[in-house]
């Protein structure tokens, strides 16, 4: 649904921002909707693995999970 809407924009009145939308319009048709990068690739409703392929995000995540807070208070002592 949301890719037919993005594929025919109404018009904002607003000319650069019309053709940014179409911009990336033609951004996402040529490398996701029939480009290299598959709805496997990108999409992970059925993932039973990591949901994200950034290392750092995952520790953190993991981090984050393991002590119970968001933002842990980590002091080093020297």
């Amino acid at each position: 649904m949301m890719w037919q809407l993005l594929q025919c924009p109404s018009s904002t009145g607003d000319p650069l921002l019309d053709e940014k939308t179409a911009a990336f319009a033609t951004y996402v048709d040529a490398t996701r909707i029939n480009g290299s990068f598959h709805a496997a690739l990108w999409s992970h409703y059925d993932n039973l693995g990591p949901r994200t392929t950034n290392l750092a995000e995952r520790w953190h995540n993991g981090l984050n999970t393991n002590l119970g807070v968001s933002h842990p208070v980590v002091i080093v002592v020297l």
